[in-house]
């Protein structure tokens, strides 16, 4: 709150203080025991440069040469930068300088290296030449850091930490992060030469992953071009049927022919392109939104992730279910529920790897019509018994001549308990058999 001056106590001695450091400072000199529990240091995630002669960590190298200088005056600045380390992606060794890392995969791995050495008239035709080695080799490289001395450095995308920059409470992508914890050799040194020209130092080989297209990044190019195409109010999905339409026999397969949606909603965001199919980029929010406008509509049943629900103690806090059912499918079950129901479940259906379960029935052209649908992260007895009751306390009792559904015995079961129980074809033919 404004107005409000934050207070320091020490709990030892009830000194108090303005600053935190002030606090720091006097626990160190009169509570140096008490230090982890008054004061403790701040722990901070990734790579971090520690101090080899006391528990301090930081975030820069030149904070930790300054911190070395006032606090460690006998100890040489150049010995403890080497403290900070990288990790081999193979094994547990860890260095500091890249060339011992090369050294290391020669030798302890036996991973040669491959090195190549190219001439260029200017910038742009460098340029030129990086995108075609990416779309050859799928591979993205990028910058390590700014322009020094004419020397610019891009290094494999996929080399280097997962940092989360979020509470943690939100799950992670079902591929996980596109960093492998570890170093990857693979890299671009540009070198810009006095007489115009520039020099490409090329190490071309990558270790501790393969190369997959899906963890590639969409070309800056392409991302333009779509942003065009969404900005003329082009629907999303005329978009992606133009890229796979686009794909013939002898293209190679690219990062864009992988478009989803996601990538589309990506896009839209990060050009401010003003969009009524996105209601917040986070997903849960947009979902959140959806549902609060459409419950009385459509919305059987919605519970999301990390809540629990006291009058379904059944349920887990990290399940995830949504029933939809609208008054026209409403009305479809009831007039043709009586004759055929199919249950068919569908799994993976995006990057959480919720599963699709629906209802159909046969309606006058004896053609499947869907008139329920559920979305949840987990497929057993449980929930679909839940589905099943969300039905029926829509539609009331049905009682179809023909229950259909894969070889799952979770949905027979469940349908049997609920809505009417019904003799499996299969188990009946195995008891006239051993009979």
């Amino acid at each position: 709150m404004f107005g409000v001056e934050r207070i320091n106590k020490c709990v030892e001695c009830g000194n108090v203080y303005k600053r935190k450091h002030d606090l720091k400072r006097h626990v160190n000199s009169s509570h140096p025991d008490k230090l982890d529990a008054i004061a403790p240091l701040k722990v901070l995630k990734g790579n971090v440069y520690k101090c080899a002669h006391c528990d301090k960590q930081f975030r820069h190298k030149q904070s930790l040469n300054f911190h070395v200088k006032k606090m460690h005056t006998n100890v040489s600045v150049s010995a403890e930068t080497k403290t900070f380390q990288h990790k081999c992606s193979l094994c547990d060794y860890h260095a500091t300088f890249k060339k011992d890392f090369i050294k290391h995969y020669e030798t302890s791995h036996s991973i040669p290296m491959q090195y190549d050495t190219i001439e260029f008239s200017n910038h742009d035709d460098f340029i030129s030449w990086k995108n075609k080695i990416e779309l050859e080799t799928n591979a993205s490289f990028v910058v390590e850091t700014g322009k020094k001395a004419g020397i610019m450095n891009y290094i494999c995308h996929r080399s280097g930490y997962f940092t989360s920059k979020g509470k943690g409470e939100r799950h992670l992508k079902t591929h996980g992060s596109v960093k492998i914890n570890g170093y990857c050799p693979a890299m671009i040194k540009e070198v810009a030469q006095s007489d115009g020209k520039y020099l490409a130092h090329f190490t071309k080989t990558h270790v501790g992953h393969q190369n997959a297209i899906g963890r590639l990044f969409l070309p800056s190019s392409e991302r333009k071009t779509i942003a065009a195409k969404l900005a003329a109010k082009i629907p999303f999905e005329a978009v992606l049927d133009g890229v796979r339409d686009g794909i013939s026999d002898t293209d190679k397969f690219q990062r864009k022919h992988l478009l989803t949606k996601k990538d589309l909603y990506n896009i839209e965001a990060s050009f401010n392109l003003r969009s009524t199919t996105v209601r917040h980029r986070d997903d849960a929010v947009s979902l959140e939104s959806w549902v609060n406008e459409m419950k009385t509509s459509c919305v059987l049943f919605y519970k999301p992730q990390d809540i629990t629900l006291d009058e379904y103690p059944q349920l887990h806090s990290d399940d995830f279910i949504l029933i939809i059912m609208n008054t026209g499918q409403l009305t479809t079950l009831k007039k043709f529920g009586s004759d055929c129901i199919c249950v068919d479940g569908t799994h993976g259906v995006n990057s959480y790897q919720f599963e699709l379960h629906t209802l159909l029935v046969l309606d006058d052209l004896r053609q499947g019509f869907p008139c329920c649908f559920c979305i949840c992260s987990r497929s057993d007895e449980t929930i679909m018994s839940l589905f099943f009751n969300c039905i029926k306390k829509e539609s009331g009792p049905i009682e179809a001549r023909v229950f259909m559904s894969d070889m799952a015995d979770v949905y027979y079961n469940a349908w049997s308990k609920l809505i009417l129980y019904m003799a499996c074809g299969s188990c009946v033919e195995k008891e006239l058999d051993f009979d």
